[in-house]
């Protein structure tokens, strides 16, 4: 069995911990997708419900 150097692992290290920080930023932009689509979804209801926007807190 022939072992490998150890540096012939690096660059495999580090496209995994690029690819790994690429799905933890798709997974936030998600997340802020979905509470902003939330918030939106909130506002519509309540402008439904009582017939007017909600009060902003200007």
């Amino acid at each position: 069995m022939v072992q490998l150097p150890p540096w012939r692992w690096l660059p495999d290290a580090q496209y995994d911990k690029r690819l790994a920080r690429f799905v933890l930023l798709e997974r936030a932009i998600g997340v802020i997708f979905a509470a902003v689509g939330v918030m939106i979804l909130i506002g519509l209801v309540y402008g439904v419900l009582f017939g007017e926007p909600m009060p902003s807190s200007k």
